[in-house]
């Protein structure tokens, strides 16, 4: 902001300009008229974001005279402005990213400052509104490599949360010429950091034996993808069943495999499912040796939940979990966690990060659902993906509803490092830092479905999943709450 010390400095200038334009006391010719008076006139603009550098200023009567641009401060020292007999002048503004700006301004014959949207001590200056102007768009921060320790993915040595949305048709559709970059702006604007893609698809007849440059059009979607901050998780295989529209040979699926791991080791933040569902596409997850993927973070494929984890071989650098979709569904995503740190009869954990890849569709689910369903994933997993039936086709769903309680959890999540360094407790277990009261079969509005929880020393984080309409907050065991938060406050942090 400009001082009085410049209304000083324009005072002085304009004297010298006076002076330097007087005529010489020896002149032996007749004395010319003298010059105008003149104004000593500074301008100063500002948004509400802050000081407009580079502003394109103008002012004049009548039609604009052109007096310069701002500096970094928003700031400009204009030259003497002539005194009229009209003291009403008009100031134009142009700035990027700015609504064209117009005001008319009196000026007096003393050193002035024109602030537009700053405040002045000085009685002299003229004070007008901000000028409006869109903030700017920060920069996308690049796609960085993804690796694994332990239970979590990292990126750049921070714990990084799978957030993905659903894009079955995405390689399809950009190799035919369509633009995707809507879906991806909507995509990213709810907080997805991931979009998962088929590469091949009975439903529209998909695959590469039928698309030209096929694996050149992957490389470059991979790239496109990075420049607007999101990973590739890419599905290799769909559909390679006896009747199938897009059966291949076992030769054909194997050089397609080899061919996309190629294309996947040039964007080293892209993730690799080798199958959709093995067990009712095909069964060749589990084909395939671990060698194949070096360098490629990859998981074999879901299982039906009647199976084990094993039946679609062994694990990779990730598992993917495809949910079952019953009416319980929400309280689902706690399986990450059974995965990757508790296992159960007959499956050791993983010790590997789990992700939920394909849960309930949106159109069949509710806000609070969807985003107890994320919360729970980020609490105990590597995250989960929003899905829909619209999102397979690269379109948003009808109700936006759901994506923007999607959009809620992942905006505030559960901290990152519980599901690799907490202990798990549950609504029912006696060290369990709040109260629960079970709905499931009686449906007590004062209960919920379920309470989630982890511990790490004298922190915790508990989810409750599908509360009550008379469900409240009571911690026990020594607990006090420290925020509670997310979507309508299903997220509690905890301390003693």
């Amino acid at each position: 902001m400009i001082t009085g010390t410049r209304l000083s400095a324009l005072a002085i200038a304009t004297s010298l300009s006076i002076s330097a334009l007087a005529p010489s006391c020896r002149a032996t010719h007749p004395v010319p008229p003298a010059p105008p008076r003149v104004h000593a006139v500074g301008v100063e603009v500002f948004s509400a974001q802050g000081p407009v550098a580079g502003a394109h200023v103008q002012l004049g009567q009548g039609g604009p005279l052109l007096l310069g641009d701002t500096n970094a401060a928003g700031y400009l020292e204009l030259a003497a402005i002539p005194i009229t007999a009209n003291p009403e002048w008009r100031v134009w503004i142009d700035a990027t990213g700015c609504a064209p700006y117009s005001a008319l301004v009196q000026l007096s014959s003393g050193a002035q400052i024109i602030r537009v949207g700053s405040a002045s001590t000085q009685p002299q200056d003229l004070t007008l509104p901000a000028i409006t102007c869109t903030p700017p768009t920060p920069p996308i921060p690049p796609v960085a490599p993804l690796s694994t320790s332990g239970v979590n993915f990292l990126s750049n040595g921070t714990i990084w949360k799978y957030r993905g949305a659903t894009a079955f048709t995405l390689l399809q559709d950009f190799a035919g010429g369509k633009d995707v970059t809507p879906y991806l702006t909507w995509v990213s604007s709810l907080g997805a950091n991931t979009v998962r893609v088929f590469g091949t698809w009975t439903v529209t007849t998909f695959d590469p034996r039928s698309t030209p440059d096929y694996y050149g059009a992957l490389d470059r979607l991979g790239t496109l993808l990075e420049a607007r901050g999101l990973h590739l998780h890419f599905v290799a295989l769909t559909d390679q069943v006896p009747g199938s529209s897009i059966l291949m040979s076992v030769s054909e699926r194997d050089a397609h495999v080899r061919q996309v791991v190629e294309v996947l080791r040039r964007h080293p933040g892209s993730l690799l499912e080798i199958e959709n569902e093995t067990e009712k596409n095909g069964m060749d997850a589990p084909r395939y040796s671990a060698s194949t993927f070096a360098g490629v973070l990859t998981a074999r494929s879901s299982w039906f939940d009647t199976s084990l984890p094993s039946v679609v071989g062994s694990v990779l650098d990730f598992s993917t979990v495809h949910t079952p979709r019953t009416d319980d569904w929400s309280r689902k995503s706690k399986t990450l966690l059974d995965v990757s740190r508790l296992g159960w009869e007959g499956f050791d954990p993983s010790h590997k990060p789990t992700v939920g890849g394909e849960p309930q569709q949106a159109e069949k689910a509710t806000p609070s659902d969807y985003a107890d369903y994320i919360a729970v994933g980020e609490l105990y997993g590597s995250g989960v993906a929003l899905h829909s039936t619209a999102m397979e086709r690269d379109q948003s769903p009808a109700d936006p509803s759901v994506p923007a309680a999607a959009a809620a959890a992942w905006a505030d999540p559960p901290p990152a490092d519980l599901a690799s360094v907490g202990s798990y407790t549950r609504g029912g277990l006696p060290d369990c830092p709040i109260v629960h009261i079970d709905n499931e079969t009686d449906g007590n509005p004062a209960g919920s479905l379920r309470t989630f929880c982890m511990v790490a020393g004298t922190r915790a984080t508990c989810v409750v999943v599908r509360r009550g309409p008379a469900w409240r907050l009571q911690p026990t065991n020594g607990w006090r709450v420290a925020r509670q938060y997310g979507f309508h406050g299903n997220s509690i942090d905890l301390t003693r």
